[in-house]
């Protein structure tokens, strides 16, 4: 008899193993699977990888990069946003100081801020790239069009600590934008610019997630999302 059985092993820290077993007669193939599970968030933005942009507040240089991307609040809901995480990549294992910026959209970009986090550290380990940002307050967010703009904060020397990121090749809404106000990086985006006109590349979106809790009636009653 022929069978086939897959076997789920417990997960740990997101990842599962799963065996494999193929039976025919007397012989038999085992093949072993290692899976990372994605916890889904209120908005997932988590498509292939493009590549990344800089987004840091270089202190010994007095420079400040951001990368800023939208999202969207559906006609109807309400968001109360608690946490966030944006995927990067670093070299650095100083990843202790960082800022979550949420613009109102202003015609395809960001506008007036509706909310600044300060300079907090992420509950994510200090040499993990991707930050795992819970907000000091929640933020409430109803419908419209917003963006989101996450940087880090350290110096470069004398480890040369840097931090992008990530980029999906996917677009949602508008592309990502950039903007260096003292264009150190000679992009010309002293203010918020495509970051394909800033880079001269194509067009993509950051990767990220948004965690909270959404109100989708008119109680007021709000239904864990996460």
């Amino acid at each position: 008899n022929d069978s086939l059985v897959l076997n789920l092993d417990a997960t740990v820290s997101g990842v599962a193993t799963v065996n494999l077993i193929a039976t025919s007669g007397p012989e038999q193939v085992s093949e072993g699977l290692t899976i990372t599970l994605v916890e889904l968030g209120i908005y997932d933005q988590i498509g292939s990888l493009a590549g990344s942009t800089t987004s840091e507040n270089i202190l010994d240089f007095s420079i400040l990069t951001q990368s800023a991307d939208d999202f969207t609040v559906p006609e109807g809901n309400i968001w109360t946003v608690e946490r966030i995480l944006a995927y990067g990549s670093s070299d650095s294992s100083k990843l202790t100081n960082v800022t979550v910026i949420i613009y109102n959209d202003d015609q395809g970009k960001p506008g007036e801020e509706v909310y600044n986090s300060g300079v907090i550290a992420p509950i994510s380990e200090s040499s993990d790239p991707t930050l795992n940002i819970q907000l000091p307050e929640a933020q409430v967010l109803n419908s419209g069009n917003y963006w989101v703009s996450v940087y880090t904060t350290m110096n470069f020397f004398p480890e040369r600590n840097r931090w992008s990121w990530l980029t999906q090749s996917e677009r949602v809404g508008a592309e990502s934008h950039f903007k260096n106000e003292d264009d150190f990086f000679t992009t010309g985006a002293i203010d918020w610019t495509p970051a394909s006109v800033a880079f001269r590349k194509n067009p993509s979106d950051q990767i990220f997630q948004i965690f909270g809790t959404v109100n989708e009636n008119s109680e007021g009653e709000k239904e864990l999302a996460t």
